[in-house]
């Protein structure tokens, strides 16, 4: 009961966290909690990595015309997906897609993506925190988002929780990558790329340093591994993130992207994006 009790106070405060300093200032204050439950959010903190949710939260504070169901990646793709490299990738990516659903308020969109998450949860054995009981839970708060919003942060933590516990090195960082992936491209879609608000580009450049945050740690998870097949798949990762170090390089330091940037950035993400999701 209190393993429970520590991780659904520390889920909320991941919620309530709205930037980045907030969030190290959560882990600095609760290390002793934090070191008895293993929670990930350990590597977001340690790498500064951003969390969807606040991208999506951002997003909704500058109300966008388009229509972005289409750009969510398709439940009914799960099913191609058949390895772990393809399946972990694309946890991240529904992940994202289901903060977003959350955010955006669209409940059967939410448990869409609930479900498709726990599908490939289930594929990859760590369906820790997608029980029935979870999925009951869910259908029983439609019209309570921030109900839904704490279940279904709450199922995805617990799965990551159970991967960093475990030293799973060959999924958690696929996982990271793949929401991360997932928050840029449809930040990217939810604007005209031909008149794209200045709020939006100034919060892509800020990318820029969570990008090579990310490149660093899969490069820590590359050194502290000797198995090949996980160095090959986050390698893989490293090679198709070079487009967008090369996008990023030609913004200088203490400017914006500029809309010639934000439209060469929108191509690459929307490459790397479909190399994983388009199988």
């Amino acid at each position: 009961m209190k393993y429970l009790i520590y991780f659904m106070l520390i889920a909320h405060f991941l919620l309530a966290c709205t930037n980045e300093e907030k969030l190290k200032r959560a882990t600095t204050e609760n290390i002793d909690t934090i070191a008895k439950i293993d929670t990930p959010i350990l590597v977001y903190t340690k790498y500064n990595l951003p969390l969807p949710v606040d991208f999506y939260r951002f997003i909704k504070s500058h109300e966008s015309n388009v229509e972005m169901k289409a750009f969510l990646n398709p439940v009914s793709n799960c099913e191609r997906y058949m390895c772990n490299k393809e399946r972990g990738v694309n946890f991240g990516v529904y992940a994202s897609d289901l903060a977003y659903s959350v955010v955006s308020e669209n409940k059967q969109q939410s448990i869409d993506y609930f479900n498709v998450t726990k599908e490939l949860a289930d594929a990859l054995h760590i369906a820790k925190g997608y029980s029935l009981e979870v999925v009951e839970r869910l259908n029983n708060n439609l019209q309570n988002n921030d109900s839904l919003h704490q279940i279904a942060s709450k199922a995805y933590w617990n799965a990551c929780n159970f991967l960093e516990a475990n030293d799973e090195v060959n999924i958690l960082p696929l996982i990271i990558a793949g929401g991360w992936i997932e928050s840029i491209y449809i930040a990217v879609n939810s604007v005209d790329e031909t008149n794209p608000p200045t709020q939006i580009l100034k919060r892509l450049t800020d990318e820029k340093q969570s990008l090579e945050n990310l490149i660093q740690y899969l490069l820590d998870v590359i050194t502290d591994s000797n198995t090949f097949e996980i160095n090959a798949d986050i390698q893989e990762l490293g090679t198709n993130f070079k487009g967008l170090r090369a996008i990023y390089a030609t913004v200088h330091d203490g400017k914006t992207l500029n809309q010639s940037q934000f439209v060469k950035l929108k191509k690459e993400i929307t490459k790397i994006r479909n190399f994983y999701t388009n199988k």
